[in-house]
């Protein structure tokens, strides 16, 4: 029967359910196994399944390595060096455009033509999961001679005020 979830636990079934073995892990493993230790008791040594160990012995036979083979998937769109020049570009100009933004992270390839540029979501994606979100600028109050006058009055005639609030006092019932 299979083990009842805790609360708060992932729930994904695509998750793994023990560690991976490291590539130095694996060579100890497939040392020891070539000195003669059993499948089980490196497998009770190692804290893993037998299956992992004999796994390990027969893709070390197969491969001669002990690293693991690149993942599939699709290749990231922005290089580091890209992330970091839009970044920085972004920082640097804060009312930059997507449009050239994107003409400063496209590369030249070695024939010298220009990679096509990224999309905006793209550099949306990036800027927003280092922290940069395009909002808009905030609307200020015109400020005439006649309100920027009665603002230094007030400024002045309190100036040396001491700006403490009122006590306030609590009921079950209602503030007073």
């Amino acid at each position: 029967m299979p083990q009842q979830r805790q609360f708060g636990s992932k729930i994904s079934a695509n998750t793994r359910k023990r560690r991976k073995l490291t590539p130095d892990e694996r060579q100890r493993i497939i040392a020891k196994h070539e000195y003669g230790v059993e499948i089980s008791a490196l497998a009770a040594e190692f804290g893993c399944a037998t299956s992992a160990i004999k796994y390990t012995i027969r893709t070390y036979t197969q491969r001669a390595t002990t690293q693991d083979r690149p993942r599939s998937g699709r290749p990231p769109i922005l290089s580091r060096w890209q992330k970091k020049i839009v970044y920085r570009k972004a920082r640097a100009q804060p009312k930059i455009e997507y449009l050239e933004l994107a003409k400063e992270a496209q590369v030249y390839l070695l024939n010298g033509t220009p990679s096509a540029p990224p999309l905006r979501s793209t550099l949306y994606r990036k800027l927003r999961r280092r922290g940069l979100h395009n909002r808009r600028c905030r609307v200020r109050p015109k400020l005439t001679r006649a309100s920027a006058r009665v603002r230094f009055s007030f400024s002045v005639e309190h100036r040396n005020r001491t700006w403490r609030r009122p006590l306030i006092m609590f009921s079950d019932e209602c503030s007073v």
